[in-house]
């Protein structure tokens, strides 16, 4: 059973498993989520047909001349490898040369345009560009942010490759405007959307707006909260998160977890005398603990 929107795809022994299997998702993602499977937009596959469908899911279709010209470019230092990383030190000042704000403009339109966009194929694209990790779509796509939240997650990659690539990228100005998506209606609806975006800061030290993401650590979600912990750990926010220590024994599990890690930035001597105190509820608690004790 292959669901194409949510991106969930269920292998089952026979086909009268696939289908009772489909209704059980159906009937988990209607009660608490309220959340509907598209039926135009799922299908039953046969193994055959699955292998040729995800076959044709990687092989590149431009949606335009300009898509192509990148595509072939990114296609020739990768050796067709969709998954390398290509660094624009490789790249000739030709090849360099192609990859202008202008261009993905051009590229990212057509994919927009229609009333329904094949966010499928604009997410494989973006995945694409995040292999050279040319800081020309940073701008582009957070000025399109809200068209774009389908394709939040490789919105994300793309901007941790320009991280890692050294971009002189305006962090500043792009954890600006990565703020204000936070604040985005259909963001703030959704922990998963709000990761995504906070996962960047956790990421890529130059994204430097822990005074606004601690701001928010109070009334955020444990989710939420884990994110900014890690983004004050990557900061140094070292006194902000010795204030923590308090609250630990409120927090969940797993927020638990994010702290002991956060607490790496703390002097080695005061984060040993606080971990060796601190209870382990978990066999990953002790592991956790000790890496972090140095």
């Amino acid at each position: 059973f292959l669901n194409r929107v949510d991106d969930i795809v269920v292998f089952a022994p026979n086909e009268n498993s696939a289908r009772s299997w489909n209704l059980e998702i159906a009937n988990v993602l209607d009660k608490p989520q309220r959340l509907q499977i598209q039926r135009g937009k799922s299908r039953l596959l046969t193994i055959e047909d699955f292998r040729d469908y995800a076959t044709s899911m990687i092989a590149d279709r431009p949606i335009n001349n300009t898509e192509r010209d990148l595509l072939e470019i990114i296609r020739k230092y990768s050796g067709g490898n969709p998954y390398r990383t290509i660094y624009l030190s490789e790249l000739t000042p030709n090849d360099l040369a192609a990859f202008t704000p202008a261009a993905i403009e051009q590229i990212l339109n057509e994919y927009l345009a229609p009333k329904q966009p094949d966010f499928v194929r604009l997410r494989w694209f973006l995945r694409r560009l995040a292999q050279v990790g040319h800081p020309a779509a940073v701008d582009l796509l957070l000025e399109n942010f809200e068209r774009l939240v389908p394709a939040i997650a490789e919105i994300g990659y793309y901007f941790i490759a320009v991280g890692e690539k050294g971009s002189s990228t305006d962090w500043k100005g792009t954890g600006e405007k990565l703020l204000k998506a936070l604040r985005h209606t259909i963001v703030a609806s959704s922990e998963y959307f709000q990761i995504s975006i906070l996962s960047l800061f956790g990421r890529e030290p130059r994204l430097n707006h822990l005074s606004q993401l601690i701001g928010q650590y109070a009334t955020a979600p444990p989710n939420v909260r884990r994110e900014i912990m890690i983004a004050a750990a990557r900061g140094g926010a070292a006194d902000w998160l010795r204030e923590l220590k308090e609250s630990i024994a409120a927090m969940d599990p797993w927020s638990r977890r994010a702290y002991v890690w956060a607490t790496n930035v703390l002097p080695q001597e005061e984060r040993r005398f606080f971990l060796r105190s601190l209870a382990k509820q978990h066999w990953l608690d002790s592991i956790l603990s000790k890496w972090a004790q140095g």
